[in-house]
This record gives structure tokens, sequence and C-alpha cells, in this order.
């Protein structure tokens, strides 16, 4: 990975349309597999879309114009990365779960919630010794 900073939105354009075009014609990339992603397209600038062009760099954009974070499997991620961060609830971990990151039916997610509830008291026994996070007093 790396990470560049631009002093504006032109200078932003204008890496982001030279890295394309470098790893296209120096790393041998195929355009196909090339993606920018931006928030959202209203808020896209234009002269990002230039700045491709300018460079040589093929400029499709797709249909439909949602938010990124409206595609289902864009929102899981970013639940994804909300929990990490801030913990897990009832409704996020089902929303994992049945979504396109766990894709479990009604009926596996009926044999999950069984064979979690065979596990409780098991995983309750353990949870008597598992370190806990001084901050939180959270079993990490």
């Amino acid at each position: 990975m790396t990470v560049h900073l631009a002093a504006s939105a032109h200078a932003e354009a204008a890496i982001i349309a030279d890295t394309l075009r470098r790893a296209h014609l120096i790393d041998g990339v195929p355009w196909s597999h090339m993606a920018v992603l931006v928030r959202s397209l209203r808020r896209a600038p234009a002269m990002l879309a230039h700045a491709l062009a300018r460079a040589g760099v093929p400029v499709t954009v797709p249909a439909g114009g949602g938010s990124l974070a409206e595609q289902p499997a864009a929102r899981a991620l970013l639940t994804v990365l909300a929990v990490t961060a801030d913990g897990l609830d009832a409704e996020q971990a089902l929303g994992l779960l049945t979504g396109p990151i766990g894709r479990l039916d009604p009926v596996s997610l009926r044999a999950l919630r069984r064979a979690l509830r065979r596990l409780a008291p098991i995983a309750a026994s353990m949870m008597c010794w598992w370190p806990r996070s001084p901050a939180t007093n959270r079993p990490v």
C-alpha cells in the first residue's frame, strides 16, 4: 500500500490518474482490474474524470448513482469495521450472520442458535478465567 498526500483536489486527481496509468503501462494491470471508489457520485468532482481522461485512463461511471455505503456488501464491511472499534450488539451480529458475509439462511441460523444455547454453560464457566481488559472489564 502506498499513501499519497495531495495539496488540493486537483493534485489528488492527478496523483490518482498517474497511479492508474503507471499500473497499466508499467505493471501490466488491465484497466478492467482497476477502480476508483468515491464516497458519492454526487460529490465526486468532475476534475477527477477529466484528469483520468487526460491521462488516457478509461472512465466508466456505473449507473445507479447510489452511495457505496448503500450497497449490501459495503454496508456489511462498514459494520465489521465499526464493531472492531466499538463492540458488537445483537442487531449487528444478526446482520453480519445473515448478510453478504455470513450468508446464513433461517435454518442455519436456528441451528447456530441451538448450538450456542448448548454451549452457553461451558462458555460461561470458561469466562471466569478469561483475561479481561483493564479499561472495560470485558473479555479480551
